[in-house]
């Protein structure tokens, strides 16, 4: 039985899903999370079309089940506000073997939200759970494994993409809108940057700014470090994940993680020597 050979009953293959599941999303589809800027949250609505796109339309060949009695409510951090935890739910989907025959693949995973209105609190652990078990099949793989944020996407800084395609981007954008218009929102744009610092000059030739290495979703990972950067963890905690007895990634991501773990910590180790 050849796994690389099945199909979404869409039609697509193992590794066309892969690469759409992962591909970036437009510009509003990622935004930083109030509470730690530096993390990237997506939009929900695009996760549930892409998963629509791939495995077909929900109900059909993807879906969701969870038990009411896994179901948790309590007060939340603010006053008047709900806490739900979805302790375990499961995202499913259906793929095609080589044989023709149509096997239903479940993920599990568990989920969370807050809200002052119950109704979206639960529907927002819903949503929780179902994007923790997307993440696990590569759903924005690159997001988890900090290669994409909403920083890298929003034309800031390149970060491994093609610059002069930003670049044409741009100008196709600023080319549908009326010339006066342009020329004054370059002018607010400009302005404040010229006269607080006159002699500022960014050279053609400057790196773009690094990308945070941000700490991903994957086994074995506490539920609290994932998606935080990799420079913010406490000493302890790199040190938990560099050592072999306590660690045992499974994936490529874990041994990645593991490696970075490594390397920042002897960066701190050189830092204080």
């Amino acid at each position: 039985m050849e796994y690389a050979n099945w199909k979404t009953i869409t039609g697509m293959t193992i590794a066309d899903l892969r690469t759409t599941l992962d591909k970036e999303l437009p510009q509003d589809a990622y935004k930083a999370i109030p509470e730690a800027p530096y993390l990237t949250d997506i939009n929900p609505g695009y996760m549930k079309k892409c998963l629509n796109d791939v495995f077909g339309i929900c109900g059909v060949g993807w879906g969701y089940e969870y038990s009411p009695d896994d179901l948790l409510f309590q007060n939340g951090s603010k006053d008047g506000w709900t806490d739900v935890l979805l302790k375990s739910g499961q995202l499913w989907f259906k793929l095609v073997d080589d044989a023709g025959e149509i096997r239903k693949i479940e993920i599990t995973a568990s989920g969370g939200s807050e809200n002052k209105q119950i109704q979206h609190a639960l529907k927002g652990a819903i949503t929780n759970m179902i994007g923790n078990a997307a993440s696990q099949i590569g759903f924005q793989e690159s997001v988890y494994m900090g290669k994409r944020s909403h920083v890298t996407t929003n034309g800031s800084t390149s970060c491994g993409r093609n610059q002069s395609s930003n670049k044409q981007t741009e100008k196709s954008a600023e080319d549908t809108k009326p010339e006066a218009q342009a020329t004054a929102e370059r002018d607010v744009q400009t302005a404040p940057a010229i006269k607080a610092h006159p002699a500022a000059e960014v050279k053609p030739s400057a790196a773009p700014a690094a990308c945070p290495y941000l700490v991903p979703n994957a086994a074995g990972i506490a539920t609290k470090h994932q998606g935080i950067a990799l420079t913010a963890m406490s000493d302890a905690a790199l040190q938990f994940y560099a050592a072999d007895s306590k660690f045992s990634p499974t994936d490529d991501a874990g041994k990645d993680f593991r490696r970075k773990c490594l390397q920042e910590g002897k960066a701190r180790a050189h830092a204080t020597a």
